[in-house]
């Protein structure tokens, strides 16, 4: 029997772009027969390689303001709750060192979907009461998984999987240029809209903040 095909969706909590996409992937991978393989990471470690210490969206004034226009209307168009934040980006780091550890468990769709959500509702995933809460909700030890995210190891854990994104070529320069994603071993299939998910075999690897970070006009 062929197995559905494989998308990698490589995300970063403090995302914009990654917001909307969590929040739609689960329901559009289902709805196209594909199986999700979930990548956390840090954008930050790419950005202090490109000289930039902080979002490009802080960095150049109308290419922030256009995003946070074009989050509204794309919000509201695929009905998902958004209000500007008080704080971006926000720290990520604790929930991304949550994710890894669960990113080949059953959970780490909902978790990630969870922490997504408390970052639309503004609150300070950095802080464990948070994180917490989201992993309470879905029946999860949440002390003793908050106590291993917060280990070295699991430090380790995060810093290899940016280092592997950017072996695979994932996290690149040209993938903040707005460039496709490779498909792994073959050409690109076609995509559906929105999403980039595969509409024939083939597997292919995902990252919501490619199309972030393209040149937009003021719009």
């Amino acid at each position: 029997m062929t197995r559905p095909p494989l998308v990698e969706i490589w995300f970063e909590f403090a995302s914009s772009y990654s917001y909307l996409a969590v929040m739609r992937i689960v329901e559009a991978a289902r709805a196209a027969g594909v199986t999700l393989r979930w990548r956390p990471f840090l954008l930050g470690p790419v950005f202090l390689s490109l000289g930039w210490n902080d979002s490009p969206f802080n960095i150049y004034p109308p290419k922030g303001r256009y995003m946070w226009r074009d989050m509204a209307r794309l919000a509201a168009k695929y009905d998902i709750p958004f209000q500007l934040p008080s704080q971006f980006p926000r720290n990520g780091l604790l929930a991304a060192r949550v994710a890894v550890l669960g990113q080949d468990q059953p959970w780490i769709g909902d978790f990630a979907r969870a922490a997504m959500r408390a970052t639309g509702e503004d609150r300070d995933i950095d802080q464990p009461a948070v994180i917490a809460d989201a992993l309470t909700a879905l029946d999860l030890p949440a002390e003793a998984l908050i106590a291993e995210a917060q280990s070295s190891a699991s430090k380790l854990g995060l810093a290899r999987a940016d280092r592997a994104g950017r072996r695979a070529g994932h996290l690149r320069r040209a993938d903040l240029s707005g460039r496709r994603r490779d498909v792994l071993g073959q050409r690109p299939p076609r995509r559906r809209a929105g999403l980039g998910l595969p509409q024939r075999a083939g597997d292919v690897t995902f990252s919501p903040t490619a199309a972030s970070n393209r040149q937009t006009p003021e719009g």
